[in-house]
């Protein structure tokens, strides 16, 4: 009986620790200014699915000053984004098809319905932690490198 409590246990661990971070859902996401210097590099965990995109960060209690999440829509929207159950502050950078940073909405209010919002179509958002792209310098005209694996 204590054989199968501790596979149970294990299969449990394996397949919660799959979804939090470290995994194949992580990409490297850089950077620079518009003079190709690197501003800073992110571990970015991945979203492109609808409901993954619907969650996002929700319920996250923390996210480390490196990390972040890349929502990639399969083309170009203007769609809001709320931090409703979204219990941390974030940096919202909306990225147009061309990976320039067209809009940043700084230290979003966390728990709000509020609507955060470009008023440029963009194809990704990187959210990072609240206050991180000031303490970067990341700026609007800014450029993004990553590398989006194939499925």
């Amino acid at each position: 009986m204590k054989k199968i409590f501790q596979i149970l246990f294990l299969m449990v661990l394996v397949l919660t620790t799959s979804h939090c971070g470290g995994g194949e859902d992580e990409i490297s996401v850089q950077v620079f200014s518009p003079q190709q210097e690197l501003r800073h590099e992110f571990s970015a965990e991945l979203v492109d699915t609808p409901s993954e995109r619907a969650t996002g960060l929700m319920f996250r209690e923390s996210l480390g000053k490196n990390e972040g999440m890349l929502f990639v829509f399969p083309q170009s929207v203007q769609d809001a984004f709320w931090m409703k159950n979204t219990l941390i502050p974030l940096d919202m950078l909306f990225i147009d098809p061309q990976k320039k940073v067209v809009t940043i909405v700084h230290r979003a209010e966390p728990l709000t319905t509020t609507p955060r919002e470009s008023e440029f179509p963009y194809q990704y958002v990187l959210e990072i932690l609240g206050g991180r792209s000031e303490e970067l310098g990341i700026k609007e005209g800014d450029l993004v490198s990553f590398e989006i694996p194939s499925p």
